[in-house]
């Protein structure tokens, strides 16, 4: 008697603590909204955002017709979205009518796909558009992720009435995770990252968020699995257990790889009747994904690799699409001109970039084609940012360098199946600036062949093997929350 009412007692309390912390997030939220409304990233689609009721939408918020959807996929930004898109192509073919959600179309999944990012919505929107087409099984609505106000998502989650929730990587948003704990959604993380600040964060909230626990969590390391354990292991009814998981990443480089790949970079030109690629003869360097905090610190290197290596193009490619503009306000003061990419004329007949070309790489998207024509690439975040995704590099045939800080990446190391990626010479660690410079300026004495490129390829699909599979266990795990939704 006296444990049951303990426990009876704990759970009230519990209760207690969580409705405060919603109340006092919520009032946060509100406080901080002027602010955010003149934020230049949450700027665009701010109505959106806001979930207005539909009869005051241009578009249904949620999925048309109001009839519901089956799962609701949250993916931060651009790296998150291509997770979920790999998610919605793997997940199993609908066979039956009696399989669908009632009033839905010829049994077709209904699925509302959101991300806070513009990059982000131009890839889930593309992307659910080509598979939509091609499997005809399968309807999906993207949106402007809800702001995680707790009466806001609350809203989201009474328009979008969907049967199963995931969330992509990092997306643990207290305000979402409370309305479905409260309309009763089962809940999912997949591909589920927690760095060691995020960690510490959440263990001051842990009574808190406790009560709010997944269904699931797929964790994409053992370290990760352990940081999700420490929060949520055995809350919830079901229990939550966190289990492990191949990173989703590898195997979209295992896609990747499959794929045919062009040696140099496309798209080509016609000029006199033959075509000539833009970069012609001369190598490539290619400094990848530079975040802002490392700008000061690889401007010089870009200069020094210039002067001392003449004969090469340089390419650089901010992370942020909003760093282009500082960019081109630093080479200028350098007295360097730089190529803009987006003023490079495709359609018309050119030749090939000179010799000591600096292009600015200001389009979205454009990575895995720069890495395939890359002779050098430096993947940057690697000082002090926590690094950026360098396996893409490896499937255009070409081993980068990084910064020795790759707390966000060590994941991606593959250190828990040996041989590690630096172990198996598909990763440079560059301990200094300098020695940035030192690799790209020897990488860049000669164009890498085909055959350099293809050896690479075959060493990274090699090591891949072992670590695949990861898109198909999350399906997997949606379809069995799902059935166990209908049951």
């Amino acid at each position: 008697m006296f444990p049951r009412m303990e426990r009876k007692g704990h759970m009230q309390g519990e209760f207690m603590r969580q409705g405060f912390f919603l109340k006092a997030y919520g009032v946060l939220w509100r406080l901080l909204m002027p602010f955010l409304r003149r934020n230049r990233r949450l700027a665009e689609g701010w109505e959106e955002r806001l979930v207005p009721a539909d009869w005051l939408a241009h578009v249904p918020w949620a999925m048309r017709e109001r009839r519901g959807c089956d799962l609701w996929l949250q993916a931060a930004s651009g790296g998150e979205a291509r997770l979920a898109l790999a998610v919605l192509e793997a997940l199993p073919d609908r066979p039956t009518k009696r399989d669908a959600r009632p009033g839905s179309e010829d049994g077709a999944w209904r699925v509302l796909m959101t991300t806070w990012t513009r990059q982000g919505r131009d890839m889930l929107e593309r992307g659910a558009s080509r598979i939509c087409a091609l499997r005809g099984d399968m309807l999906c609505a993207v949106r402007f992720a809800p702001l995680d106000e707790p009466d806001t998502a609350l809203r989201a989650l009474e328009l979008a009435e969907p049967r199963v929730l995931a969330l992509l990587e990092t997306e643990l948003w207290p305000g979402l995770m409370s309305a479905c704990r409260e309309k009763d959604v089962p809940l999912a993380v997949l591909n589920g990252r927690m760095t060691s600040t995020s960690h510490e964060c959440y263990r001051m909230l842990r009574g808190v968020l406790r009560g709010m626990s997944p269904r699931r969590v797929l964790a994409m390391s053992g370290e990760d699995r352990s940081r999700f354990a420490g929060i949520f292991e055995g809350a919830g009814s079901p229990p939550c257990r966190p289990e492990l998981m191949p990173n989703i990443k590898f195997d979209l480089a295992a896609v990747s790889l499959a794929e045919e790949h062009a040696a140099t970079f496309m798209p080509e030109m016609a000029c006199g009747g033959e075509v000539r690629l833009l970069f012609g003869g001369a190598p490539l360097a290619l400094f990848a994904s530079i975040r802002e905090q490392e700008e000061n610190r690889h401007c010089p290197r870009i200069l020094e690799l210039r002067s001392r290596n003449p004969s090469c193009v340089i390419v650089l490619a901010p992370r942020h699409m909003h760093r282009v503009e500082p960019w081109k306000a630093r080479f200028y003061d350098l007295g360097l001109p730089c190529v803009p990419a987006s003023a490079l004329n495709t359609d018309a007949p050119c030749e090939s970039l000179p010799p000591g070309t600096l292009v600015l790489w200001d389009r979205f998207g454009d990575l895995p084609r720069l890495y395939a024509a890359a002779d050098a690439v430096y993947v940057g975040g690697g000082f002090g940012q926590g690094g950026q995704n360098f396996l893409e590099a490896l499937t255009g045939g070409v081993v980068p360098c990084v910064g020795p800080g790759l707390g966000n990446f060590r994941w991606a190391l593959g250190n828990d199946c040996p041989p590690g990626l630096v172990e198996a010479g598909l990763l440079r660690i560059c301990r200094r600036a300098a020695d940035v410079r030192e690799y790209m300026l020897e990488e860049t004495r000669v164009r890498r062949t085909e055959t350099e490129r293809e050896a690479v390829r075959a060493r990274f699909r090699s090591w891949l093997e072992m670590r695949t599979g990861g898109t198909r266990l999350a399906a997997c795990a949606l379809t069995e929350m799902l059935e166990a939704a209908d049951g």
